[in-house]
């Protein structure tokens, strides 16, 4: 069992090591052992909703993507595109993040957590965030989360299981199966078909 998500973030990223750009891992503990199963992995994939100044200088909901919780004291792996707005000069702008916990597959996640930006890397699309929860709303806990695969070991058959919350699901979770039906060296990075 592979979860896509985290194959294709982890393509061209080993253990924080990339092929080209930088990202610092400094807070990566790697004694670290989940003990989520496969059904209950949705518990540690999260919606985020990336809230920045618009054009009228209001704060609005830039964007809303998925990401995975990788360590029990919140880490968060996502995208780049999905946190980051940038303005006129391609520099990135200021934004907060409310962080949803899905509890229930069938219903929308619960935004009861903030978060922090910790580290990013443009050209890789990857960002790391630090969840803490809202004051009166979430608490304080070890969180679900899932193991980042660092070793190179997906075969071509292997069995696929996508989570996340795409634009076009709606609010709840969306859970889709299939295999890895090849890989693809293109753009300086290694890739996963499915």
């Amino acid at each position: 069992f592979v979860l896509a998500f985290l194959v294709i973030f982890i393509t061209g990223f080993y253990a924080g090591r990339n092929y080209k750009g930088e990202m610092n891992f400094k807070f990566w503990k790697f004694n670290q052992v989940s003990h989520l199963s496969k059904d209950n992995a949705y518990k540690a994939v999260v919606k985020i909703k990336t809230i920045a100044q618009n054009r009228q200088y209001d704060m609005s909901e830039y964007s809303t993507g998925s990401g995975v919780v990788i360590s029990p004291d919140g880490l968060i792996l996502t995208n780049y595109h999905v946190v980051t707005q940038e303005d006129d000069f391609n520099n990135p702008k200021e934004a907060g993040y409310a962080i949803c916990f899905s509890e229930d597959t069938s219903k929308a996640p619960n935004c009861d957590y903030l978060a922090k930006l910790v580290e990013r890397n443009k050209d890789l699309d990857l960002a790391i965030l630090q969840s803490a929860p809202i004051l009166g709303l979430g608490q304080a806990k070890a969180f679900d989360y899932l193991d980042i695969n660092t070793e190179k070991n997906t075969k071509i058959g292997d069995e696929v299981t996508v989570l996340g919350y795409p634009g076009i699901g709606e609010e709840t979770i969306t859970i889709t199966q299939g295999i890895v039906s090849g890989k693809n060296d293109k753009y300086d990075k290694k890739w996963i078909k499915t």
